[in-house]
């Protein structure tokens, strides 16, 4: 993919522009508590399970899931279990959507977890209730796996594949910093909330 270089400025736009933020891997923390459940579903130590290299964790090296059909009945029995209540919340993350929203953003959540059929009750409001939980403002919860069909001034984005159709659709986009996502060059990436929040004032403020 070609370098994008710096992000255009979000000048010049409509009156409250949006940013599209993911939520696993951008505003929770995903992998500690799977880490957890693989280790007690499958009966090994939990410090041998590294951090994923992978956004597939069935691809991941070292964690124990043998395929994806394997990885759909773990993920689905968590997901009955009220994963999407448990996790923890990523450092910096309600600091800077209170600070996007004082800017005037509107913070749109748009996430892909409605992948286990018979448990999207659970997962929308499970959704809701942690994000009103820890206080994270928003003004629209979207669940799509096409978030390249959904234009934003800006999306926050962890998984490989979305950054990459959002890209390739000329949706301006910056990778939150994972493990899993470093194969991926052309897009800019940040390594936390407040280098973010820094990208995104001098996007407002460009020389």
């Amino acid at each position: 993919m070609k370098n994008s270089g710096l992000p255009r400025p979000l000048i010049g736009l409509r009156t409250n522009p949006t940013i599209s933020v993911d939520l696993d891997g951008v505003c929770a923390d995903y992998v500690t508590p799977m880490r957890a459940i693989c280790a007690a579903e499958y009966g090994i130590p939990e410090d041998t399970i590294p951090e994923p290299d992978s956004y597939n964790l069935a691809k991941a090296t070292g964690w124990p899931i043998a395929d994806s059909n394997e990885f759909l009945r773990v993920h689905a029995k968590a997901v009955g279990d009220h994963l999407y209540r448990r996790l923890p919340v990523l450092p910096g993350t309600k600091e800077a959507l209170d600070y996007l929203t004082g800017l005037g953003f509107r913070i749109r959540i748009t996430t892909h977890r409605l992948i286990s059929p018979g448990l999207h009750q659970t997962v929308v409001s499970d959704t809701a209730a942690w994000l009103e939980e820890h206080g994270l403002p928003y003004t629209e919860l979207c669940f799509t796996g096409d978030k390249a069909a959904i234009s934003a001034d800006l999306h926050v984005e962890d998984s490989p594949a979305a950054a990459i159709d959002l890209a390739l659709a000329g949706q301006q986009t910056i990778l939150m910093d994972r493990t899993y996502n470093r194969g991926i060059t052309g897009i800019l990436r940040v390594r936390a909330w407040e280098e973010l929040i820094g990208v995104i004032a001098a996007m407002m403020n460009p020389l």
